[in-house]
C-alpha cells in the first residue's frame, strides 16, 4: 500500500492526483489516458477528491482540474483518518 492509499485514498484516486501533480491542469478525458482510470470511472474519482478539497475543478470548456498543494492534501487526509479513528 502506498503512502497516500494509507491515508485513505483509493488506488484512482491516487493515480489521478499523481498525475495532476505531473500534469497541472487536466481534462478528466486527459486523466483517464494518463493515470489509467477507466473513462467510466474518472469522473467518480474526480467528483470524490473534489468533495474532500483535494483537487479543484476550474471552468473552461471543457472543464479542468488542478492538484491541492501535497502539503494540503496531507494535513486533510491525516485530519479525516484522526476523525475516523475518534469515531471507532
Amino acid at each position: 500500500m502506498s503512502e497516500l492509499g494509507m491515508l485513505g485514498l483509493s488506488s484512482y484516486e491516487e493515480k489521478v492526483y499523481r498525475s495532476l501533480l505531473v500534469t497541472g491542469a487536466a481534462t478528466a478525458t486527459e486523466l483517464s489516458e494518463i493515470s489509467a482510470v477507466p473513462k467510466g470511472r474518472i469522473y467518480d474519482v474526480l467528483n470524490g477528491l473534489e468533495a474532500r478539497r483535494l483537487i479543484r475543478m476550474r471552468s473552461s470548456d471543457p472543464n479542468q482540474y488542478v492538484a491541492v498543494q501535497p502539503e494540503t492534501v496531507v494535513d486533510r487526509l491525516l485530519a479525516e483518518r484522526a476523525y475516523e479513528l475518534k469515531q471507532e
